[in-house]
């Protein structure tokens, strides 16, 4: 179960109101926790990756007395000597890990939401399902994670799509849109690498991957797009290093998961800021050679890659 449906069950059988707080909200006082709403319905008050940001951590013993249920999502598990860590371990407290299934379970999972969102989906359905957003990592890179909001969100889809017939191959080819981003961290693995074979083998992959999103020449100027994006991000993670910034400001800064955050520091270790830069400006004189001029666009993107390892 992932956490918007433990939330959702949590607030059906407790016939509750989920009050949510993000980070830039305005946030309570303890003492707001025992005041009745205007129309006097139950509240679960859910802090997603947002308290540190507030002062209710500052009183644990009026936090932990409040007579209604607090909820606290982190995407990452607090730091040593942290409030949050204290909190977690009062045994008032109840702390419940989310990690997803491993990727072999996903299929068996993938059926019983299909089932509770009243469809079905056939055994190439799930294959076709798991190669669009969970694409395969290369040899030498982490294995991916699922992320299971994006696989139920669109299997929720596929399920009021076919309105009672099986979600199959041809009905996941037709309606998903393939995730590209682990296509791209192939490339700036292997470009870091310095594996030539894999950067091209990587983009041959993309090429025949993205059937549908046009010629060449637009499938060229969508991945170095992604790329570009790609290689700031490592730039930024570079410059939050250097200003010692802890993981869990970064994240909060960002908005990234802390599995992407994982792989950017890893790869800002593999590069130096002026490669990044000189990467960058490569990419950039790519993007204008593609909208400006009637070359072909594979040759260009060649000579692009070769020029950056």
């Amino acid at each position: 179960m992932s956490k918007e449906q433990h939330l959702k069950t949590i607030a059906s059988q407790k016939n509750s109101e989920l009050r949510r707080f993000n980070d830039g909200d305005t946030f309570p006082d303890v003492r707001q926790f025992s005041e009745s709403t205007l129309f006097g319905s139950p509240q679960i008050f859910v802090f997603d990756n947002s308290i540190a940001k507030s002062s209710l951590l500052d009183n644990e013993e009026l936090l932990l007395a409040a007579p209604v249920e607090i909820i606290i999502l982190e995407e990452a598990a607090p730091k040593r000597g942290s409030a949050l860590l204290g909190l977690s371990k009062n045994p008032k407290v109840e702390v419940i890990s989310f990690d997803p299934p491993p990727i072999d379970k996903i299929p068996a999972w993938l059926t019983a939401r299909a089932k509770h969102h009243g469809a079905s989906i056939t055994a190439d359905g799930v294959k076709a399902l798991l190669a669009a957003l969970i694409p395969e990592p290369a040899s030498n890179w982490e294995k991916p994670v699922a992320d299971l909001r994006l696989l139920d969100h669109e299997l929720l889809k596929l399920a009021t799509y076919t309105d009672g017939k099986p979600i199959t191959s041809e009905t996941v080819n037709a309606l998903t849109k393939k995730n590209t981003a682990t296509q791209v961290w192939h490339v700036i693995n292997a470009i870091a690498a310095k594996d030539s074979k894999t950067v091209f083998s990587s983009l041959e992959k993309f090429l025949a991957d993205n059937d549908g999103g046009g010629d060449d020449k637009s499938k060229l100027i969508l991945l170095n797009a992604l790329l570009a994006d790609q290689f700031r991000n490592i730039l930024l993670v570079q410059d939050l290093q250097i200003l010692r910034l802890p993981d869990q400001e970064i994240l909060a800064k960002t908005g990234w998961k802390s599995g992407r955050l994982y792989q950017l520091k890893k790869l800002a270790s593999r590069f130096t800021a002026l490669k990044l830069g000189q990467i960058l400006q490569r990419l950039e004189d790519l993007d204008i050679e593609l909208k400006t001029t009637s070359t072909p666009a594979r040759p260009i993107m060649d000579l692009i890659l070769a020029q950056v390892l």
